[in-house]
């Protein structure tokens, strides 16, 4: 298992989590930005306006201009909302939300660009319905189909993560932390569910989401809300945290040690993709099958899309969990064995060398940090520590308190451990493998449900629990068609292989929700940029078609919009 988080943490450091791939994301939407002079500000109305005229639009496609924009959200508004944005907050810091904002701001202009090209470039398949996205756009816009067969190939790989096994894992966790219900239990059940959602494609799908996603970011946003009025008086100092450290080292408080500039930015922005989408190509598969024969007025509407899911609803997720304080306080936790770590000598979070040199060690960064090796000795859930081989026991990048040993009857356990550096070989054990429970910092879900409870009791769970499943869901439902269609695309809609791929989809999302929760997040963050990197190749090389488009419609509405003024202001009228 560690060798497998070693390679995706190798993979992560090299795309996901790299400082180029965040630069890249934010430099192609600054500049969609510049180029398209500003249509965050600009043509905000207009796409609030084609929203509240959806069922009067016209056109060829299987759901109209709500359902499809429902649909989209469908697909972003889930775990990266909720798990995603406490994941940022535990590794980067509060300084990882202001990224998140950069990432949503620009990314509503890189949205609007890729679901004008999805929508312009899709295709009627013979059995009716519409299908579109940035493979439609590498081959019929650029004549490169072997580069769209490798999108399509990485769609579906990113299913796997980002789409399915993140979301069953957070359903997990969450009904877990909450009512104690197996993983497995949770898994077979929500499965089952989804069978029977994604069985009526597309228009089902848009169907589902158009009664889903309001009722469920409604329920959501009221409780986040309640959280951060009851902390009131913190709100200012969250936003003080917030900025404070944007460009430099973030500050260690309680048992968060602290963050690296670079922690902030990189996981601000790869949770800020994670969250909205903006650049990935994903939602624009979802716009393609929009019901209008204009495909800027598509890209126009799917500008909402960043601020509803990271302006808005990250937003109040990040300020609750900040204005808590939960995010730097240690909870009773059982540890997770990837990110339990046993390091030679004393450390305190009370000290600054200590936490700056636990901070440099976590960065990949000089220090004097050493991992632990040895054969220790527990006696009634004790370690039993040696002067000369005194321990700090680490997890969840936080320096453990009251550690004690169990066995799997949960009984206090008693034997010898062995440690080989800074793991604990469970293998060599012989009076086998015991786990570990204690006090540490918490991440994922759990901080955000930590977050609701410290002001709603247990009743904050079920707040956080029963949205997450609803977005969790919707979201799984709506990765199953991005990964139809892409594998519609390859094959050339064989209904045997939809078939196929339907019951695997199925089956990877039941492992998710039983699987490891570090290895499933790393291994979204490992394979997103296998999406993104091709599609932001087509937005820079079509990107005078991008403006040229955007512009003739701009310059369209403006004269329709003088002219109903015109008439409004006649004095016939």
């Amino acid at each position: 298992m560690q060798q497998l988080m070693d390679f995706l943490n190798l993979i992560d450091g090299y795309f996901g989590s790299s400082s180029w791939f965040a630069a890249v994301l934010l430099l192609t939407g600054l500049y969609f930005t510049i180029a398209l002079k500003l249509p965050q500000f600009r043509l905000f109305g207009r796409g609030v306006t084609m929203l509240m005229r959806a069922n009067r639009i016209r056109g060829e496609g299987d759901a109209n201009t709500f359902g499809s924009l429902t649909t989209a959200l469908s697909g972003t508004i889930g775990t990266g909302n909720i798990g995603g944005v406490a994941f940022a907050l535990f590794l980067g810091g509060p300084a990882a939300l202001f990224w998140m904002w950069m990432t949503a701001f620009v990314g509503m202009a890189t949205k609007m660009a890729e679901v004008t090209l999805a929508h312009k470039y899709r295709q009627r398949l013979p059995d009716g319905t519409f299908s579109g996205g940035p493979m439609y756009v590498l081959d019929k816009g650029m004549n490169m189909r072997w580069l769209g067969i490798l999108f399509a190939i990485a769609t579906g790989a990113t299913v796997i993560g980002a789409g399915t096994m993140t979301q069953m894992r957070s359903i997990t966790d969450s009904v877990h932390a909450t009512v104690g219900i197996d993983f497995w239990i949770t898994s077979l059940v929500v499965a089952a569910f989804l069978a029977v959602a994604i069985i009526g494609g597309g228009r089902r799908i848009a169907q589902v989401s158009t009664y889903l996603v309001p009722s469920m970011s409604l329920l959501y946003i009221g409780g986040a809300s309640l959280v951060i009025i009851i902390n009131a008086e913190n709100i200012i100092p969250s936003f003080v945290l917030i900025f404070s450290d944007i460009f430099s080292v973030n500050s260690a408080v309680g048992g968060f040690l602290g963050a690296t500039f670079a922690q902030a930015f990189n996981y601000g922005v790869a949770r800020g993709l994670f969250s909205n989408e903006a650049g990935m190509g994903s939602a624009p598969i979802a716009h393609a099958m929009a019901r209008t024969d204009e495909s800027v007025d598509e890209g126009v509407v799917a500008l909402l899309e960043p601020m509803i899911d990271t302006l808005i609803i990250c937003t109040l997720t990040g300020l609750a969990i900040l204005a808590s304080g939960v995010w730097h306080q240690k909870h009773q936790v059982e540890f997770s064995e990837v990110e339990t770590r046993f390091l030679l000598g004393q450390y305190r979070d009370d000290l600054l060398e200590d936490t700056q040199a636990l901070r440099d060690w976590i960065a990949g960064n000089d220090s004097d940090v050493i991992r632990a090796s040895g054969a220790y000795r527990v006696k009634d859930g004790v370690l039993q520590q040696e002067r000369s081989k005194e321990l700090t026991i680490l997890h969840a990048r936080s320096i453990a308190e009251d550690v004690r040993f169990y066995d799997s009857d949960n009984n206090l356990w008693s034997g010898s451990i062995y440690i080989e550096d800074g793991i604990l070989n469970d293998s060599i054990s012989p009076q086998g493998p015991p786990f570990l429970q204690g006090r540490s910092l918490v991440h994922s879900v759990p901080l955000t449900i930590k977050a609701f409870e410290s002001v709603l009791g247990a009743f904050g769970g079920f707040m956080v629990t029963f949205p997450l499943m609803l977005f969790a869901f919707s979201t799984m439902v709506t990765w199953e068609y991005y990964g139809n269609r892409s594998l519609n695309y390859v094959t050339g809609g064989n209904r045997i292989i939809q078939r196929a791929y339907q019951v695997i989809y199925l089956a990877i999302t039941f492992i998710g929700g039983i699987a490891e929760t570090t290895i499933v997040w790393m291994v979204a963050l490992a394979i997103q940029p296998l999406m993104v990197l091709p599609n932001l190749f087509a937005l820079i090389s079509l990107r005078h078609e991008i403006k040229n488009d955007i512009f003739v419609y701009s310059a369209r509405v403006d004269r329709e919009r003088r002219a109903l003024h015109r008439i409004r202001k006649s004095p016939s009228n």
